[in-house]
């Protein structure tokens, strides 16, 4: 199903290259030109205006024009229809043809057309965003005594044909026009000024655009200007005004704000302060760091000759592989997100290069996921405000390290990564009422995250826009969407609200406060003699990748086959400084977990000095012989507290950080990025380039 538009011969790109490879053709356009163009492109077209005729009531016309495209779908043949405007509004014989054609097992697609309403918005300059919008056909508004509201845009349809239910070539008898306008009397006042709209069909011309009063409506010469083409719009007569209780539920406002006063339309031509100041910020406008110029794509070509080739575009919906090996020049890459036949995926294809995170929001996610660097910037903020020289230190601070970053950027960047990333969210949540607890293992990408329910692991999570969701299809015990409050990251403890739903229908709500997190358990230290064994580990740098273990006994520290000298213990902290390149420096941490009660250890290992980094080394071993796990603390259930145990021992086996380090880290650097940081960025004033930030002037 394709739609001509409203404009003669309105046609979208495809329509031309779908006609020709039709093997029917059926239409019914209003446009005489439109009628030649397809004659032109397909003589054997067939058309639907036939089926109209006086007295004839438009129902009957409307199966018949559905039968009559049906029939050749059912003999195997590929059909085409046209229809005016947009072929799925005002148009009942295309939605029952294509609920018919399904219903029988065949494929059936409404491509999308410019409508009236299209138009009407364009011409009169409509947003139906702003305060919202209401359509009604005219004679069922009156008949079902329906109230358009006068705090929206309302549309009228078909005003021009008040009460008939048939056909008439020469035009309708619009008698009845005159209840209709009482009618809108009735909410908008006798003389409330309403809008009778015609759009262009023809090139050059202008639509009509006629403003009465609805007293003038009244008048037999203004009643014959309204045709079977006619729309009315009413503009809003009144604002509604906002909600001062659910605003403050959604945190748009603040509790006890006062709002101005709404008004029913937006003044948005105006050079008042607000625009001046907008305008004033051309003087230093920057493109933006992580705005990408779109280079040309073998994978943009491919989705564009989709649209041009109706044989590839088929071939490409029931053969995949087929239609992508077919097209030369596409890199591994591409061919591998064509495959997938994922929106994202194809996206990032056809934008030709990789989609790069904003320097702002790598910088946000580098903090999150340093404790070293998070408590160094943390430092940084209380010195800079003591000494007031906040901007300064900041500046030197980001100097040093190599970050690109505009402050005026930095709040937009924080509630990305909140809203985007699972790292901020690492942590352990627990409803009391509904014994459910949910604990997080964040990780820059959403699918290596580990997430258990109670003692469950959640399989193939998502989380988008602040939204963390997975499916019982896919192995799961049940199905949930959890929404994580950006607010707990500043005031603390944090929070998770939402819902779980159950086999059998089971719904479990989850409201604001209902699941905090719990308080951080605080791991067991020791002496030296009590994390002596033979340690499984992971290395994340090039000089501990290949360091498959780590003893540690009576006889000293061996890393992989490689025996370290001068090891010193103190407190729960590992160190020498005296080995032999790559393992001259290490610094490393050693712990009982507080929930399995495995030992595990963490840190840096590397040939320079310079142990404050990021962990590159960690491992774990099983728990200390006798030693039993610990029990559920006050107010958590025991089946609970084996959820943390299995997601803590997950963690380990499959050499992922330790819980209860990641998690404390990522309590602590979240508070940095939300608190600190987030407090003071009005107060900093940083000219960035590519490479360091300056102070401004």
């Amino acid at each position: 199903m394709l739609g001509s538009g409203i404009a003669s011969v309105g046609f979208t790109r495809d329509a031309e290259a779908s006609i020709r490879a039709a093997d029917r053709v059926f239409f019914c356009v209003a446009d005489p030109a439109t009628v030649v163009w397809i004659r032109k492109l397909r003589p054997d077209a067939h058309d639907l205006y036939v089926f109209y005729d006086e007295g004839k009531p438009r129902y009957h016309t409307y199966v018949q024009m559905s039968e009559a495209v049906l029939h050749p779908v059912r003999q195997g043949e590929k059909v085409v229809v046209i229809y005016y405007g947009h072929p799925g509004i005002f148009v009942l014989s295309t939605h029952r043809a294509i609920e018919i054609a399904r219903r029988e097992g065949h494929r059936a697609v409404m491509k999308a057309g410019i409508s009236a309403l299209d138009c009407l918005c364009a011409d009169l300059g409509v947003d139906p965003c702003h305060p919202g919008m209401m359509t009604h056909e005219a004679t069922d508004l009156l008949i079902r005594q329906r109230d358009p509201d006068p705090g929206l845009h309302v549309v009228l349809w078909q005003v021009g044909l008040i009460g008939k239910m048939g056909f008439r070539r020469r035009g309708f008898v619009n008698d009845k026009f005159q209840i209709f306008a009482e009618y809108l009397q009735s909410f908008y006042g006798e003389d409330y000024e309403i809008t009778h709209y015609i759009a262009a069909r023809y090139p050059t011309l202008e639509p009509t655009v006629e403003v009465y009063a609805l007293s003038e409506l009244l008048d037999p010469a203004v009643q014959l200007r309204i045709t079977g083409l006619s729309t009315f719009y009413i503009p809003p007569k009144h604002a509604t005004p906002t909600d001062v209780d659910m605003a403050t539920r959604l945190e748009l406002i603040k509790p006890g704000q006062t709002l101005r006063p709404a008004s029913a339309t937006r003044r948005i031509a105006d050079y008042g302060e607000r625009e001046l100041r907008a305008i004033r910020e051309f003087a230093s406008f920057e493109v933006p760091m992580d705005y990408q110029h779109q280079p040309l794509s073998r994978a943009s070509e491919f989705l564009i000759e989709l649209t041009d080739n109706p044989e590839l575009h088929d071939r490409y919906r029931d053969d995949p592989e087929a239609a992508v090996e077919s097209f030369a020049g596409l890199s591994a890459r591409e061919r591998a997100a064509l495959l997938a036949r994922d929106e994202g995926a194809i996206q990032i294809a056809a934008k030709g290069s990789r989609l790069v995170s904003s320097p702002h929001d790598s910088f946000i996610t580098s903090v999150l996921r340093s404790g070293a660097l998070a408590r160094d910037l943390q430092q940084t903020i209380k010195i800079g405000l003591r000494e007031d020289r906040l901007p300064a230190s900041v500046d030197q601070w980001m100097r040093e390290r190599g970050y690109a970053v505009r402050p005026k950027m930095l709040p937009a960047s924080i509630a990305a990564v909140n809203a985007t990333l699972l790292l901020p969210w690492t942590g352990a949540y627990y409803c009391v009422e509904h014994d459910l607890l949910v604990a997080i293992l964040g990780d820059p990408a959403t699918r290596a995250s580990l997430i258990y329910v109670n003692d469950e692991r959640i399989r193939q999570p998502t989380f988008y826009n602040g939204a963390l969701a997975w499916q019982a299809s896919e192995g799961n015990p049940h199905s949930g969407l959890l929404r994580v409050r950006p607010g707990s990251l500043r005031k603390g403890p944090r929070e998770l609200a939402g819902v779980i739903l159950h086999d059998g229908g089971e719904r479990v709500e989850l409201k604001a406060r209902d699941m905090v997190e719990l308080p951080v358990s605080a791991p067991r230290q020791g002496e030296l003699a009590r994390f002596a064994t033979t340690y499984t580990v992971r290395g994340l740098s090039e000089a501990t990748a290949e360091l498959a273990t780590l003893r540690l006994d009576a006889g000293g520290l061996v890393l992989g086959e490689t025996a370290i000298d001068g090891v010193e213990f103190e407190a729960d902290a590992l160190r020498w400084a005296t080995g032999s390149p790559p393992l001259a420096h290490g610094n490393l941490r050693f712990l009982v977990d507080p929930f399995t009660k495995m030992r595990f250890f963490f840190g840096r290992v590397g040939d320079e000095d310079d142990l404050t980094g990021r962990c590159n080394y960690f491992g774990h071993a099983q728990a200390e012989p006798g030693s039993a796990c610990g029990d559920a603390p006050a107010g958590v259930s025991a089946r609970a507290w084996a959820g943390l145990r299995a997601l803590s021992e997950t963690a380990l086996r499959e050499h992922h950080p330790p819980f209860w380090h990641e998690w404390q880290k990522v309590r602590f650097t979240t508070q940095v990025i939300n608190r600190s940081l987030a407090s003071i960025i009005p107060l900093l004033s940083i000219q960035s380039t590519n490479t360091t930030t300056e102070v401004t002037p």
